[in-house]
C-alpha cells in the first residue's frame, strides 16, 4: 500500500511500476514478433529476449514488494502488436532498447539507494545488451 511509505519511497514506487509494466509489454511484444521471425536465429534471439524482459519484470516486482511490502499485480494487457517488416521491427526493438536503457541509467543516478541504484544500473546494462544483439541481427539481414 503505498500510503504506508514516506515521499521519496512512493515516487520509486511509481517509477517501478512503470518499469514492470514496460517489460512486461517488451516480452509479449517479443514473443508476438518472435512467431513471424524469418529465420531459426531471430526467433531464437527474440524469444530469448522475451524471456530476459521476463526476468527483468520479476526483479522489479521483486524490489516492488520489498519497499512496500505488497505484491504488484500488474495490468492485464493483450492485443496484438503493430504488423511491421522485419527490418522494421528490429529497428523500432532497437530504439525501445536504448530508450530503456537511459530510462534505467537515469533512475540510478537520481536515486539515493545504493541497492536501488545497483539493480538500475545492472538492468540499464542489460537493455543496452539487448539493443546490440538486435543491432548485430539487423547488420546480418541487410548484408544478406
Amino acid at each position: 500500500d503505498l500510503h504506508r511509505v514516506d515521499r521519496r519511497q512512493r515516487q520509486m514506487c511509481i517509477r517501478d511500476r512503470d518499469f514492470i509494466e514496460d517489460e512486461l509489454a517488451d516480452r509479449r511484444t517479443y514473443l508476438a514478433y518472435a512467431a513471424c521471425a524469418p529465420n531459426v536465429a531471430a526467433r531464437r534471439l527474440l524469444r530469448q529476449l522475451a524471456g530476459e524482459e521476463g526476468s527483468h519484470a520479476r526483479r522489479l516486482m521483486g524490489v516492488y514488494y520489498l519497499v512496500t511490502g505488497c505484491c504488484y499485480q500488474p495490468r492485464l494487457q493483450g492485443g496484438r502488436v503493430e504488423s511491421l517488416p522485419w527490418r522494421e521491427v528490429l529497428r523500432t526493438r532497437y530504439h525501445a532498447e536504448t530508450c530503456g536503457g537511459l530510462r534505467y541509467a537515469q533512475a540510478a543516478e537520481a536515486t539515493e539507494d545504493v541497492c536501488l541504484r545497483e539493480i538500475w544500473e545492472e538492468l540499464s546494462a542489460a537493455e543496452y545488451r539487448h539493443a546490440r544483439q538486435l543491432l548485430s541481427l539487423l547488420e546480418q539481414m541487410v548484408l544478406a
